[in-house]
């Protein structure tokens, strides 16, 4: 070797006898133990240092050198990080890259790594990436350096996001009344919701069923996964083998044709079905209330001296009223003992050929109970139709007016 040549051997000296060691020897067996030493060392570095490149060569993380004023002194070119940025940052300042807030807070875990030797961890978003999020550990390198190891987090932040959306949509769908099952291909139940479960009568801690057990029609299914989405009502079929009235909406999920996942919401609509009759129940109670009452009205019986009653007739007189009014009368008269009955029909329109006959057979009954009858009221219209059906009004005694028929009611009562 070079160096070894220019060994001065007058400063040395010579050998002071043959075979014995030189101060030349010496140092040649020095340089020899050192330069093996060396090499141990190197080869001992050599595998950490080739599974460091192989773990730089695989690595998503980025590797960055930042000294405390937020520089970027070295970058290690990884997987992770584009080559072609590395000239462009190195030299340059976290400031440049980042937003003031928050490059004053990576530089603060810079000098809090520096400050207390410990590591920092952050999380930031990615300048001018759209929603790309870095987590970084930040460990102390030297006295003004640390080492920044920072890794792409955005997908597990959007997982976390979606697991997050998914929980929240869980525990909505599992809250909610109304029930909400999911058909998977086939039509077989894949998921019901408490709801659902109690809708049809499975049990709490029933998965699902099949696709024969508590079905849903599979036309309304197939029509779902042609055009997307179905709604009509629809009879569901419980565990007891009793059926319950629905109002169904499926809408059609992942997949396609006959593989389409089909979600179903399901209401029971048996209260309102229920509801609505009982409505029409008390409605028609109450219709009746009302023609009852107005039947009262319209058939008043008005005691006028003892033994005379009166009864003014109003509006339309059929057949169903002039049963009516025989009823009312036939009471009347015999409540009150009466020997005298006025009908009084000046406010009847019309008057039909079977209404006129219950008229004609009101004062016959009258008359078996021992009182007379006194017409009075008789109109045009009314009149023509007692003539043109010929009925036979013997031993009923007509008046044109009310009071003329008071009057002879009571001079009769005289008499």
């Amino acid at each position: 070797m070079h160096g070894l040549c220019n060994v001065d051997y007058r400063r040395r000296g010579a050998p002071d006898s043959l075979g014995a060691m030189t101060d030349t020897d010496t140092d040649l067996a020095v340089l020899q133990r050192d330069n093996a030493a060396l090499r141990r060392r190197v080869a001992e570095l050599e595998a950490p240092a080739a599974r460091y490149a192989a773990l730089r060569a695989v690595t998503p993380d980025l590797i960055l050198v930042i000294d405390r004023d937020g520089g970027y002194v070295d970058i290690e070119a990884t997987r992770g990080f584009p080559s072609g940025l590395i000239d462009e940052l190195i030299g340059t300042n976290l400031r440049e890259r980042f937003a003031a807030p928050l490059a004053d807070e990576m530089i603060a875990a810079v000098r809090r790594a520096l400050a207390t030797g410990e590591a920092q961890r952050l999380e930031y978003p990615v300048m001018h990436a759209g929603d790309i999020r870095h987590t970084a550990v930040l460990t102390p390198l030297t006295a003004d350096t640390v080492l920044w190891f920072s890794q792409d987090v955005t997908a597990a932040r959007r997982l976390e996001r979606a697991e997050r959306g998914l929980r929240t949509y869980e525990a909505i769908v599992e809250s909610s009344p109304d029930g909400v099952a999911l058909l998977g291909p086939g039509g077989a139940y894949v998921y019901m919701n408490r709801s659902y479960r109690a809708l049809v009568g499975l049990a709490e801690a029933a998965a699902g069923g099949t696709s024969d057990a508590h079905a849903v029609d599979p036309a309304a299914v197939d029509a779902a996964r042609a055009s997307g989405g179905w709604q009509g009502s629809m009879i569901l079929r419980r565990e007891d083998a009793s059926d319950v009235a629905c109002q169904v909406a499926l809408v059609r999920l992942q997949g396609a044709g006959a593989d389409a996942q089909v979600a179903v919401i399901a209401r029971d609509v048996t209260p309102f079905i229920e509801a609505e009759q009982q409505r029409i129940s008390l409605r028609e109670q109450v219709i009746t209330a009302q023609r009852d009452a107005l039947r009262e009205l319209s058939t008043p019986l008005v005691p006028l001296a003892d033994g005379v009653v009166a009864m003014p007739l109003l509006g339309t007189l059929d057949a169903e009223r002039a049963q009516r009014v025989m009823e009312r009368l036939l009471e009347g008269v015999a409540r009150e003992r009466a020997h005298t009955a006025i009908l009084d029909i000046t406010g009847v329109r019309t008057l039909d050929a079977d209404a006129a006959d219950a008229l004609l057979r009101v004062a016959g009954a009258t008359r078996l109970l021992g009182a007379r009858v006194i017409l009075t009221g008789i109109g045009p219209d009314v009149a023509r139709t007692l003539v043109d059906l010929r009925l036979d009004l013997g031993g009923v005694t007509t008046r044109d007016t009310l009071q003329s028929g008071i009057a002879e009611a009571l001079r009769v009562a005289r008499a």
